[in-house]
């Protein structure tokens, strides 16, 4: 109750202060563009409402705040990775949604 609370705070002096928080995402799938481009369409739609992410198909030049994938790939350590079992799975929506809340908060602190 008392990290509600607090993201909850948080928000709230986003908002009044103005600051724009966004968070970076790269989705690296294992299917064509034209399917991995879908996915991050419905991925979009399990995005927590407040949380403010900007997703695109992975590139290695690239830098990212957090990683989504369904493969199974060494990324930079320092990226938080997030591994799907399959996104049609009830189970990866929770898990997914408490992965993107976190990170965004983690980064809000910052």
């Amino acid at each position: 109750m008392k990290i509600r609370i607090w993201r909850y705070i948080l928000e709230q002096r986003r908002k009044v202060l103005g600051i724009k928080v966004l968070l970076h995402g790269g989705c690296d799938f294992s299917m064509e563009t034209s399917a991995a481009q879908a996915m991050i369409g419905q991925i979009r739609a399990y995005v927590p409402i407040g949380i403010k992410i900007a997703l695109e198909l992975y590139s290695t030049t690239a830098t990212y705040d957090v990683i989504l994938t369904d493969m199974d790939r060494v990324y930079s350590p320092a990226t938080p990775t997030f591994v799907f079992l399959n996104l049609q799975n009830e189970l990866d929506v929770p898990r997914l949604k408490n992965f993107l809340t976190d990170h965004y908060f983690d980064k809000l602190f910052q």
